[in-house]
Parts: structure tokens; C-alpha cells; sequence
């Protein structure tokens, strides 16, 4: 009876995408390589997905660093040199080669010709009148808000101090008719 083996049912369509996706000199790598080789081949893809996303990357994030495959490969990075590992770094060298023209085929490169000094200087004076005036504008609006706070608080005082006078007149007003009226009935008393 024969044993069981895998590779018996495995399609020929199956083994090609697996051949295409692992170099021929994969087979041939020890464990702690194959992990290397596949932290390498999963940075790939990730970079590739966000470039492809069109998502604003920095250059070490378009790339493939080999301090970030060994940190997460669990390898010292001294382990991962071309004297150690010459295909995976081959390998990793493509990628990044991959990735770059990948890169620039997505992004958006404006064409035209540069200013030149002169003109520079003349943009940044015209920016910089903008500013200033743009500053002294929010300045202003600050003071006007500020002083109409202030106006508005003294002007509430005022009209509580008129309030307030308003009711002593009626007060005197009131005092004054009583002591008139005191004054006509004694005057009147005493003639």
C-alpha cells in the first residue's frame, strides 16, 4: 500500500503559483531563512497594497529595510548581510527595485518649468504682504471684539447706575412732596 502523499493531489495550476511566487533557490533554505525570506515577502505585499492605495509613504516606508525584517524575523541584523544570506537579499534588492517603479508610476509629478530666484523672491514678498495683512486683520478683529466686550460691559454698568438713580429721584421726589406738604400745613398752622 502506498503512503499518503500531498503532492499527489496538489494541481498543476496550484504548484505554479507556488512556483511563481518563491524564487527556485527557496527550497534550499534552512527554517530561520524561510522566515526571513517570508517577513521580506509580507513587507512587500503590505508596501505594495498602501502604494497601490495611493497613500502617502516616507522612503523608509516604501522600502524594504533589513533592520525591520530582522527585528521582525526575530534575527539579530547582523544575520541578515549579503555574506549570509545572498539570495534573500538579492531578493529583497529586487523588491525594493519593484517598489520604486512602483512608486513613481503612482505618483503625480508635476511638470513644468521652475522659477527662477527672482520670481521666487517676488512670490515671497507677495506671500508675505498676505500674511501681514492677514495678521493685522485678525489683530483688528481681535481689538474690535474685545473693546465692543468692554463697551458692552460699561455700557451694561451705565444702565445700572441710571437704574439705580432713577429709583433715588423717585425716592427724593417722593421726600421732597412730603416735606412740602409738611411745610404748606405747618406754614398754615402757624399764620
Amino acid at each position: 500500500m502506498n503512503k499518503f502523499d500531498l503532492r499527489n493531489f496538489i494541481t498543476e495550476t496550484e504548484s505554479k503559483s507556488k512556483d511563481d511566487q518563491y524564487p527556485s533557490w527557496y527550497e534550499e533554505l534552512t527554517p530561520n531563512k524561510k522566515i526571513i525570506f517570508h517577513v521580506a515577502l509580507e513587507l512587500f505585499k503590505s508596501i505594495q497594497a498602501d502604494i497601490e492605495a495611493g497613500n502617502k509613504l516616507s522612503i523608509n516606508n516604501r522600502r524594504i529595510i533589513l533592520d525591520k525584517v530582522a527585528k521582525e524575523s526575530g534575527v539579530d541584523k547582523s544575520y541578515i548581510s549579503k555574506r549570509r544570506i545572498p539570495n534573500i537579499i538579492k531578493f529583497i534588492e529586487e523588491c525594493n527595485n519593484k517598489l520604486e517603479r512602483l512608486w513613481k508610476s503612482h505618483t503625480h509629478v508635476v511638470s513644468g518649468r521652475k522659477l527662477s530666484k527672482l520670481q521666487l523672491e517676488k512670490e515671497l514678498a507677495k506671500y508675505k504682504t498676505l500674511l501681514a495683512k492677514e495678521k493685522d486683520k485678525n489683530l483688528s478683529e481681535a481689538i474690535t471684539n474685545g473693546l465692543m466686550h468692554e463697551i458692552s460691559k460699561s455700557s451694561e454698568s451705565l444702565l445700572n447706575e441710571i437704574a439705580e438713580l432713577k429709583v433715588q429721584n423717585a425716592d427724593f421726589r417722593e421726600t421732597i412732596a412730603s416735606l412740602r406738604l409738611k411745610l404748606r400745613k405747618e406754614s398754615m398752622t402757624v399764620v
